[in-house]
């Protein structure tokens, strides 16, 4: 239900002025206000929005022994993406305080200040790592999900090989195509009340 009710807002919907989301973890559904303020002002003065906040979640190792492999993909991610002039992210700091606790995804963008959040898990099989990665809104909806596998030895150079695939297949099409400029805008409202491809 989570995936269809992204896909309708992510297309027909996208223009709707009240948002239903069923949050993680939860059946009770949401009821939000879109107030797209900032794509009316933008029309306006031709000015343009500002790059989306994004929240990069540690990564969670499916396999106990890859814990800190999937930290430092987490770190390797947040340093790609702040180089990129299409997002900003926000800081390890913030970020690292949620590897070891229990939150919602709402709990994480309001900590972090972000509009979309950056989750997934890390598993390894003999000689490939297996990521699957999703972009979230704010209140659990999916807007993007991917599955990349990456195969080799040395664990630098997987970390940064799967981070930048994930930015890659991220910023390049996922974005524009979910249309997230404008759910980033309507993110900053407070609430009243898969592919197979492989990277080698």
């Amino acid at each position: 239900m989570r995936r269809k009710l992204a896909a309708y807002y992510a297309g027909p919907g996208r223009h709707d002025e009240v948002i239903v989301s069923i949050p993680t973890g939860g059946y009770a559904p949401n009821f939000h206000l879109r107030r797209d303020v900032s794509r009316i002002a933008v029309e306006a003065t031709g000015a343009e929005l500002a790059p989306p906040m994004l929240a990069v979640l540690p990564f969670t190792a499916l396999c106990i022994h890859e814990k800190v492999f999937a930290a430092g993909v987490t770190d390797e991610i947040i340093y790609a993406a702040e180089r990129d002039a299409r997002l900003r992210v926000a800081s390890r700091a913030i970020m690292f305080q949620f590897r070891e606790s229990r939150y919602s995804l709402e709990e994480v963008a309001t900590h972090a200040g972000s509009d979309l959040v950056l989750h997934g898990t890390i598993r390894r099989v003999q000689e490939v790592r297996r990521v699957c990665v999703e972009l979230s809104s704010r209140w659990g909806q999916i807007l993007w999900s991917d599955r990349i596998d990456i195969i080799g030895e040395g664990e630098l150079d997987v970390q940064e090989r799967m981070a930048e695939a994930i930015l890659e297949r991220l910023t390049g099409g996922a974005l524009r195509d979910r249309g997230i400029p404008e759910i980033a805008s309507s993110a900053q409202v407070q609430p009243p009340g898969s592919c197979r491809n492989r990277a080698r």
